[in-house]
């Protein structure tokens, strides 16, 4: 474990509080580690925060948490009294009062816990105690003499705060122990937010009244904290999503403009009494409503094309689950009725467009970025390297966005006022498969496709493949195949359901010809180097673990000797080219390792397999497949010896950054951008050194013919 101290620095009223949540959730043992990560907000390394999510933790020296914890309580302290000398407290609104004593019931239990952790951890009695401490007093002192007896009495059978405040352990502010929601710093960073769309093994929401209640709390704190929501950066995100499905259904109806008309001249398409047609009728109106520049949301009409494009959705989706479709595509070799197999080829050739679709707002997320990213108070070197470059420009947006409400938890608070849950269902969310950009190879184009999953889960224990899927799937010619990267975790209690659903689509001799899945789990302790990986220096060892982990995620490798000698061939390349046939590798180098090895292997699939369509998947497309993306592109680009220029840098902004932009409205994860770029730094930097001789290995390791005819094209 790395030790690192860190000065105390500015700290927000929401991390504040989730300090004290973090500290009073704590168990009173040295089993679990206190870390902090970026800004100084303190995390438990315990099963729920892993090595992706601490940047540093803390050992011997507790100076550093005990100032932070003193911080946290005068922040809280502070916020109160600009709540109360602004007269912003509802003091006849019963959810504020609970929320209120909610939040001391938390500071006290994160007190009385860290008092007992200190003395265990330090052995020294004469440490101050935090309930002892002036922080601490100011603020249980404001809270009885100028908020307490503000409050209307207790209703009747509510148990009295001030007993639990003295006999709880625990602070009832975050009790969700069901899930990864118990974790108030996983619900800011966006991790599971999926839970908020579905239902437990149970049938049972993943959260309750008490956590609608808290939230809006954090975020009513977040946006009377921060600066002008009028200001914030990315108020035109709708707008720009808006316009982006206004030009998607331009797209879809110009790629269809001829099988449209076909259809519109067969006299049974005004025959509304056929279910079918009615619906497809409907279809095709959604896309020219969608496409009119008089529906975009920035004209204030009745609808905007965003709303007329899931309507599109919609009806498409009804079609394809319908009887008629289904029985169509089931006699499909039988048909002779020209109508029919014009109605046929329509509903396939609008579904293989809507997922085709290029993004039209490139330039706007390109200046979005810029503008986000421009920081006046941190001082850049004019010495970092390409991809340091691009990671200071996303750190410079974190903390850019870090002055405005928080993006996710706004989003997640429109899912809990809903109050009815939708299944998670990516394509329904602003978030469609689109084609991303173009490789040119010896064996044709592949279509490189930004791939959220295309399942729908409406409980955990349960997901389906959305019928658009399937039919984009079906229009595939006999030798077109769709090779996938997925990224999702197969023996996760979260993933391992769409990540089933996927490989059991692959096993429908329907499909099976056309679809090649290949898993790299990317949340795994092996990825991670943690748990029983943190000390597996051998580099013979490692090398191993890494061969018998592949196989375990892809289990038909134990019969295909020619891939898995191919990956033993990638994996002593890599070691020798850019570790150095070292013995042993410290952690940040079998990091790297893995990650430029992941790469390299799905060079090596896509020559195999020599598909027309690919993707890397992760359950969103908003944090690890984009980055992939992006990689991918660099990695090509390096390897043929191109140099990369500011329209590549560009480019590569784009493809990581967008989707967390557009989709989920924050900065794309860090810790994932710093990971994936910082193998691309390895392998860019020996390239440099010796381009030759990795020219001359790559050569061994692939066609030549394959290298040399790769030309990448982006949109």
């Amino acid at each position: 474990m790395d030790i690192k101290t860190n000065k105390i620095i500015d700290l927000s009223i929401v991390d504040a509080i989730a300090n004290l949540n973090a500290i009073s959730e704590m168990d009173i043992d040295l089993k679990d580690d206190i870390g902090f990560i970026k800004d100084n907000k303190i995390v438990i390394n315990n099963k729920e925060i892993s090595y992706k999510n601490i940047d540093h933790v803390i050992l011997e020296d507790p100076s550093d948490l005990i100032d932070n914890i003193k911080l946290s309580y005068t922040v809280v302290y502070n916020y109160f009294l600009k709540l109360y000398e602004k007269e912003f407290i509802a003091y006849e609104d019963y959810r504020c009062k609970k929320g209120i004593e909610s939040i001391m019931l938390m500071a006290a239990s994160a007190a009385s816990n860290i008092d007992k952790y200190l003395e265990l951890a330090t052995q020294n009695e004469n440490l101050e105690k935090i309930s002892n401490s002036k922080e601490y007093l100011d603020l249980q002192r404001f809270y009885l003499e100028k908020l307490k007896d503000k409050f209307p009495e207790e209703i009747e059978g509510d148990q009295a705060w001030e007993k639990e405040w003295i006999e709880s352990e625990k602070s009832f502010l975050m009790d969700f122990n069901k899930s990864s929601l118990n974790n108030f710093e996983a619900i800011k960073k966006d991790l599971r937010y999926e839970l908020f769309y579905m239902l437990d093994e149970d049938e049972n929401l993943f959260f309750d009244s008490q956590l609608i209640n808290n939230i809006k709390i954090f975020t009513s704190f977040d946006e009377m904290s921060k600066e002008s929501i009028s200001e914030d950066p990315l108020i035109d995100i709708r707008n720009l999503n808006d316009k982006d499905l206004h030009n998607s259904a331009k797209q879809i109806l110009e790629g269809s403009k001829n099988i449209i008309n076909k259809y519109f001249a067969m006299k049974g398409s005004k025959n509304i009494d056929n279910p079918l047609n009615a619906v497809i009728n409907k279809m095709i109106y959604a896309l020219f409503l969608a496409s009119n520049p008089i529906n975009l949301a920035t004209n204030m009409h009745y609808k905007s094309s965003h709303e007329y494009f899931l309507d599109f959705q919609n009806f498409l989706r009804k079609i394809l689950s319908g009887d008629e479709y289904l029985k169509l595509i089931t006699y499909v070799e039988e048909i002779k009725n020209k109508d029919q197999i014009t109605i046929l080829n329509l509903i396939s050739i609008v579904c293989k467009n809507y997922f085709l679709r290029k993004s039209s707002v490139k330039q706007e997320i390109l200046a979005l970025i810029h503008k986000v990213g421009k920081s006046k108070n941190i001082k850049k070197s004019n010495n970092l390297s390409f991809f340091a470059k691009i990671i200071q420009n996303n750190e410079d947006i974190i903390k850019t966005l870090e002055k405005y409400p928080n993006g996710p938890m706004l989003k997640i608070l429109d899912v809990l006022m809903e109050e009815k849950t939708l299944g998670f269902d990516p394509s329904f969310f602003e978030n469609c498969f689109s084609n991303i950009y173009k490789i040119k190879t010896n064996f044709g184009n592949l279509d490189i496709l930004k791939a959220p999953s295309p399942t729908n889960q409406i409980i955990i224990t349960e997901a389906e493949i959305v019928d658009e899927f399937k039919c984009f799937i079906r229009t595939f010619s006999k030798e077109e195949k769709y090779l996938i990267i997925n990224q999702q975790d197969k023996n996760s209690a979260y993933d391992s359901q769409r990540v089933k659903a996927l490989e059991n689509l692959q096993k429908k001799a329907e499909f099976r010809e056309h679809m090649v899945i290949f898993n790299f789990n990317k949340d795994s302790n092996f990825y991670h180097q943690s748990a029983k990986y943190l000390t597996i220096n051998n580099a013979k060892d490692f090398k191993g673990v890494f061969i018998q982990k592949l196989i375990e995620q892809n289990i038909f490798l134990q019969s295909n000797k020619t891939i898995i000698d191919s990956i033993k061939n990638i994996l002593e390349f890599i070691h020798t080219i850019f570790f150095h046939k070292k013995e042993n590798l410290n952690r940040r180098d079998r990091l790297d390792f893995i990650e430029i090895a992941y790469n390299f292997i799905t060079l090596k699939l896509i020559e195999i397999t020599k598909p027309q369509y690919f993707s890397f998947m992760c359950k969103d497309s908003v944090d690890k497949s984009p980055i992939s993306n992006a990689c991918f592109y660099g990695l090509l680009k390096i390897i043929k010896n191109i140099t990369l220029d500011k329209e590549d840098e560009e480019f590569i902004k784009y493809l990581a950054m967008s989707n967390a932009l557009l989709i989920r409205e924050r900065a794309v994860n860090n810790l994932v951008l710093i990971r994936s770029f910082s193998a691309l730094n390895v392998i860019d930097l020996e390239m440099l050194i010796k381009h030759d001789k990795i020219k001359k290995e790559l050569s061994s390791l692939y066609d030549p013919s394959f290298l040399k005819s790769i030309e990448i094209n982006h949109f």
